[in-house]
């Protein structure tokens, strides 16, 4: 399994995508206006007006780089040129390569927070990934009785205070990772799941719905990003 992230490079080589591995690159969401405008040439009319929904224009120039990049890739992965690559969508809004844009049955993954956008390929396999900028002012104990397992509410109250921050956002980022896997979004209660959260503790999926065997159908790993930021990745066995 492939857990590196490397920073994404237009120029560079890709690695190969394999049936037992993961690429995995993050990018930028930072670009110069020229940069931005040939990402923006990219994009279909459809993303143009999601783009244009921003209210605030830092958000909309980060959609255009967090699509246009996307684009970038799959270009690479299929000999599509980027304006070609065409997206279907599951029913709550997980993107699959059309069919017929590739001979390889690419999987792939994408997240965004703040400056930072993570992207994640595989074959055959459903795939998850999800990075989360940490950030003061965000875990409460509201949040966590609303989204949060029972048992992860407890293994929070057990660690240092210091280190509840960051395990809040590990136990966000792997609920977020999961739920985008399975394509149910919020659809799926992010309380019907257990996940590992503690800081230093290894990644994985406890139990799915009181069933542990249903968790070991899924692989969990921990993204060491940049700092400043956490992030998951799930991968079907």
């Amino acid at each position: 399994m492939i857990k590196e992230v490397n920073l994404y490079d237009k120029s560079a080589d890709l690695q190969p995508l394999k049936e037992n591995g993961v690429v995995l690159l993050y990018a930028s969401l930072q670009e110069t206006p020229a940069r931005l405008r040939q990402l923006f040439e990219t994009l279909s009319p459809d993303e143009v007006k999601r783009a244009n929904r921003y209210k605030f224009p830092i958000h909309h120039d980060r959609f255009i780089i967090s699509r246009g990049t996307l684009r970038e890739i799959l270009s690479a992965y299929t000999g599509n040129t980027p304006a070609e690559i065409q997206f279907d969508y599951e029913e709550h809004g997980k993107p699959h390569l059309k069919q017929g844009l590739s001979d390889l049955p690419i999987q792939f993954n994408i997240s965004d927070s703040h400056d930072l956008a993570v992207y994640a390929f595989t074959l055959n396999k459903a795939i998850g990934v999800d990075v989360e900028w940490i950030r003061d002012n965000v875990m409460s104990a509201e949040l966590v009785e609303r989204f949060f397992a029972k048992e992860e509410s407890m293994m929070l109250q057990a660690l240092p205070l210091e280190l509840r921050q960051q395990a809040f956002f590990n136990g966000w980022a792997r609920k977020e990772a999961f739920l985008k896997a399975i394509g149910k979004g919020l659809s799926f209660p992010l309380n019907q799941f257990i996940v590992t959260l503690a800081p230093g503790e290894p990644a994985e999926i406890l139990s799915i719905q009181n069933d542990k065997a249903a968790a070991r159908e899924w692989q969990l790993f921990e993204l060491e990003v940049m700092p400043g930021y956490v992030g998951a990745l799930v991968v079907r066995s």
